[in-house]
């Protein structure tokens, strides 16, 4: 059965998942989206256009959002398949207190808003990941806080240590397509207070494993205020096991087989 696994680009407009027909019959490939976004204009809606799987094509996306998107926009189903998680690499250390923001300071990140949630707070935050293209108001901003540390960007197992030691993740990304982070702080045993959008969105369940906000700075402190009053009752490490290299490996050979299965029967009953 053969297997192509693509990474083209089309637009957040279109749908963001990528393909390419893989050699034999239309109905014998597999497909693994990994999309990206806000690049080119939109691929047309016909067989072979750009970033669309072939009609007939048995294709995985890497999340629900993107399995939805593929579905609306050019009428083609998916399976989603998240991409694999390390998960008995993070543990949960202790809680020393800080709040963590994890990843790259851009304004798609919503750092703005997580910044001003924390600077007139008396909570500490920490930023770990290389500056972007957020305001230099911004960086001022977090350079004079007493209460936000700025790491700048961390080597792996600084990443591992500060998720296994923080209070809670916060994660603000608009409309993440999947977004690794959240799951590895949930691999932790921490909290994420994640943005109601995109993945992220459908990950947290308020008060089990996380909260969600709208992506403001008032949004931000509820989540922070709710967790803090409330806690989680349900058990993050337990909500992302499925998330793991083994459940990974699981799902893909799995869902082959089967298809490869109903393939092979579709075959003999054509030839007979």
């Amino acid at each position: 059965l053969p297997v192509r696994v693509a990474n083209t680009a089309p637009p957040a407009s279109a749908v963001p998942a990528a393909s390419a027909a893989a050699g034999g019959a239309p109905d014998r490939a597999v497909v693994v989206a990994a999309p990206r976004r806000r690049c080119g204009p939109p691929p047309g809606p016909g067989d072979g256009s750009p970033g669309v799987p072939p009609r007939g094509a048995r294709s995985f996306t890497n999340a629900q959002t993107i399995a939805a998107r593929l579905r609306s926009s050019y009428g083609r189903s998916s399976k989603p398949l998240h991409p694999p998680v390390d998960t008995e690499e993070y543990e949960h250390v202790g809680d020393e207190g800080f709040y963590l923001h994890l990843g790259r300071l851009d304004e798609e990140k919503g750092v703005d808003a997580v910044v001003e949630a924390f600077v007139e707070s008396d909570r500490r935050l920490v930023l770990a990941g290389s500056e972007g293209d957020i305001g230099e108001d911004i960086i001022e901003q977090v350079h004079q806080s007493e209460t936000i540390e700025f790491r700048g960007f961390v080597e792996e197992g600084e990443k591992r240590e500060l998720l296994g030691r923080c209070r809670a993740l916060v994660f603000n990304a608009r409309n993440e397509d999947f977004g690794i982070v959240p799951v590895e702080a949930n691999a932790s045993g921490k909290a994420v207070l994640a943005r109601n959008e995109g993945f992220p969105g459908l990950l947290v369940s308020d008060g089990e494993n996380g909260f969600v906000h709208d992506g403001t700075p008032e949004g931000i402190q509820g989540a922070i205020e709710r967790f803090e009053r409330e806690g989680i009752a349900g058990h993050p490490r337990e909500q992302v096991e499925s998330f793991s290299t083994a459940g990974f490996h699981s799902q893909l050979e799995s869902s082959v087989c089967r298809w490869y299965g109903e393939t092979r029967v579709k075959t003999e009953l054509r030839d007979d």
